[in-house]
Order: structure tokens, then sequence, then C-alpha cells
């Protein structure tokens, strides 16, 4: 049992050491950059301190990095959702989460070290329940942006991605928090995890080095900027028609599927085009684009000046206030009724 431990875990730990080095010499641009260092960072001092303790750095040198490696499943969290949501960052929610794991599993690890008596035993199952929590939004995420997703690899991957991700975590949590009560050795959830996480690092070394580092951000030499000849394209001309003459985009409810079929185009082929074409990752940043050109002239129009800001938004296809307001001040960096003003101001 030792032997399989050991090669396993320094293996796995020999990996994720070379998938730490080639993501600081290829990937330091890409958004989920530090995201995935910290990841890689925490599960190095997970393999370091875990195991047999003939073959693992033991206390008082374990102490701190065990309490590191307790944020291993927030990184997950915040990795995936960095690798599918564009411009993903870190709100309120994601620290309060973060800190409220850490605090309950640092309260049980530090009782697991001696520092006290661990009076709240059942804090770890809570724990074990905020993972699960973080482990459903991923999936979430995953599922319910695939429709928007125009990048075709990501799209494939979204599902595989959160399914295996999840259940990695949640039957290697189970296995950790059920060792005891179930009467088996602790030491078979660490061989799960050290063989899982050795897989998982070879895997990721062969994306690195195979392809490119922006693999991590789904980029492609194509979707840096918008392909010289699109412009001159049938389909390119009907999408546009459509949009800027036929003002398609003011429909709330327009998918990907109805444009297809309002410019008679198969749905695969819309996604290259808008993807590849003109450089958009999401759909609905794409038609946000034609809506905020459409809202910017009604705001900037003196005899519109007494037209809610709602009514504006709504004519112009978006669902509610709070996306419109989002996403409008993502892109002007002034709320809609500051840029009004502004505009106003500037007319006169």
């Amino acid at each position: 049992m030792i032997f399989a431990q050991a090669f396993l875990k320094f293996s796995a730990f020999g990996v994720t050491m070379a998938l730490l080095v080639l993501l600081i010499r290829d990937g330091r641009r890409l958004s989920v950059f530090p995201y995935a260092v910290l990841l890689l960072l925490a599960l190095s001092c997970l393999l370091l301190t875990t195991g047999h303790t003939s073959i693992a750095i033991n206390p008082p040198w374990a102490i701190p990095l065990r309490l590191f490696d307790i944020f291993s499943i927030v990184f997950v969290w915040w990795f995936a959702l960095a690798l599918f949501e564009d411009g993903f960052k870190l709100r309120w929610i994601h620290y309060l989460g973060a800190i409220c794991y850490g605090l309950i599993l640092a309260f049980d690890r530090t009782a697991y070290y001696g520092f006290h008596d661990g009076w709240l035993p059942n804090m770890a199952y809570l724990s074990t329940a905020i993972a699960v929590l973080m482990m459903l939004q991923i999936g979430w995420v995953a599922l319910v942006g695939r429709q928007d997703d125009l990048v075709e690899a990501r799209r494939r991957m979204r599902v595989r991605f959160a399914i295996s991700l999840g259940l990695l975590i949640i039957v290697t949590s189970m296995m950790e928090r059920l060792a005891k009560p179930l009467g088996y050795s602790p030491f078979l959830s660490m061989l799960v995890i050290y063989a899982v996480s050795l897989l998982l690092g070879l895997w990721a070394i062969l994306w690195l080095t195979r392809l490119q580092a922006e693999s991590l951000d789904f980029l492609a030499a194509h979707e840096k900027s918008p392909a010289p000849s699109i412009t001159e394209s049938s389909d390119y001309q009907r999408l546009i028609h459509f949009l800027e003459i036929e003002k398609g985009y003011r429909d709330n409810n327009l998918s990907i599927g109805k444009l297809a079929e309002a410019i008679d185009l198969p749905p695969h082929q819309l996604r290259q085009l808008i993807n590849q074409g003109l450089g958009y990752r999401n759909y609905t940043a794409f038609l946000n684009h034609f809506r905020l050109q459409d809202i910017k002239q009604a705001l900037a129009d003196p005899q519109q000046i007494k037209t809610p800001i709602l009514t504006i938004a709504l004519d112009a296809g978006f669902s509610s206030l709070a996306p419109f307001n989002r996403a409008f001040k993502e892109a002007e960096g002034l709320t809609p009724t500051e840029f009004r003003k502004q505009a106003l101001e500037q007319g006169r």
C-alpha cells in the first residue's frame, strides 16, 4: 500500500510541477492563469502533506501547507467559472464562499493537528456540502451557457468537464468523510486522489505541449481578429441586413436557432461565422453589440429625453433592466443615466 501511494503521489507531484512550469512559461496572459496557478499550488501542497507519514511532510512544516490546500476546491470552482465565463471576475459571492469554506475546514484541520478539541465534529460535513454546491454551480454554468457559446471546442467540453470534475470532487470528498464511519482505510481515498491527479495532470500537459497554452482559454489565431474577406460573403451580408436593417436584435427571444432560420443558414455555420469571422465568443454579447448601439443613439437623442431608460432597453431587445445595466456599464464604463446626461450636454 505504501509503495503504491509513493508511486502515485510523487508521480502526480512531478506532473503537477511540470504543468505549473508550462503555465508560467506560456500562459501568463491568459484570463484563467491566476486561478490555474493557485489550483496547482494547492494541489501540490495536498500531495506533499498527505499519505503515509513516511512519505509525507509532517508537522510543524505541514501545517501551513495543509491550511493552504484547504482552498483546493475553491480554486477548482474559480478556475472552472473563469474557463467558461468570458470576462469572469471574482465577486463578493465567490469571496464569501471561499471564506466560509476555508474557515470551516481550517477549524477541522487545526483540530486534527491538536490545537483544540474540535467541539464541532460535524463541521467537516458542512464543508463537503459547500463543495457540492460549488460543483453544482459549475455544472449549471456549463449547461446553461452552452447554447450561447460560440467557441465550438468549448461547447463540446462544457458538459464533459462539468460532469467529470463534479463527480471527482464529490466522490473524493465523500470517500474522505465516510472513511471512518464506514470502517475502511482513509489511505484508500488518498490513492484515488493521487491516481486521478496524475491522470488529469498528464492529460493537461499533453494539452499544453501538443497545442498552445491558449487552449486553456479556447483561443485560436482566427479568433483574434475578424477574417479580412468575411464582409464579402453572402452569409455575412444576410446576417448584417437582418440585424442592422430589419433590427432583428430587438426580439428578446432571438435564439441562435431563430437567427439561423431567419437568414437561411445552419446553426453550426452561423456560430462559425460569428466566432471565427467576427471574433465573438458569446452569442448574447454579439447581439448586445447591436442593441447597445441602438440604445446609445436613443439616449443621445434630445427628442427622446422623456422616454424612460427601461422602455428604451426593452425596445432594443433586453428582457429586463438588470442584464441591460450590467452590459451597458461593462461596455461604456458609465451607467445609462450618466451616459444620457453626458451625451445630451455634449450635443447642446
